[in-house]
């Protein structure tokens, strides 16, 4: 995973506004366990792309590790109201 952040992280520097290297930053955090940085990243990608049906899945997955099934919940709902 280090490997995959350190080419993201790359992918971000070239394109600012191009959501998916944060959700790819998001989804490698994810499987490191490190929920902040994975949070935030989500975060990042849905601030660029609020129709990202992905972001929002990894996020759900990052909230529901963190325990806040609540917003796990919100952003499945919102996942899937987008096609």
């Amino acid at each position: 995973y280090d490997k995959a952040i350190e080419d993201f992280a790359e992918a971000i520097k070239l394109n600012l506004n191009f959501a998916s290297p944060y959700k790819n930053m998001a989804q490698s955090y994810y499987n490191l366990k490190d929920y902040n940085n994975a949070l935030d990243f989500a975060n990042k990608a849905i601030e660029h792309d609020s129709q990202y049906k992905k972001a929002f899945e990894i996020r759900a997955d990052i909230y529901c590790a963190m325990g806040e099934l609540e917003k796990a919940k919100a952003d499945e709902d919102t996942a899937k109201s987008i096609n």
